[in-house]
């Protein structure tokens, strides 16, 4: 089993992790703060 956490703000990089079969576990909201803006911040895991 292989995690990723990705930023919200990037709907490619959902993209991509949907792509290769990563399934999104956890949606953590305004959890992160990234250039003075809070952000969301989202479990993807991918059984190997």
């Amino acid at each position: 089993m292989t995690f990723e956490v990705t930023v919200y703000l990037d709907p490619a990089s959902v993209r991509v992790h949907e792509k290769f079969g990563f399934e999104k576990v956890a949606h953590f909201r305004e959890n992160g703060l990234k250039f003075d803006r809070w952000i969301d911040v989202g479990y993807w895991q991918l059984m190997l």
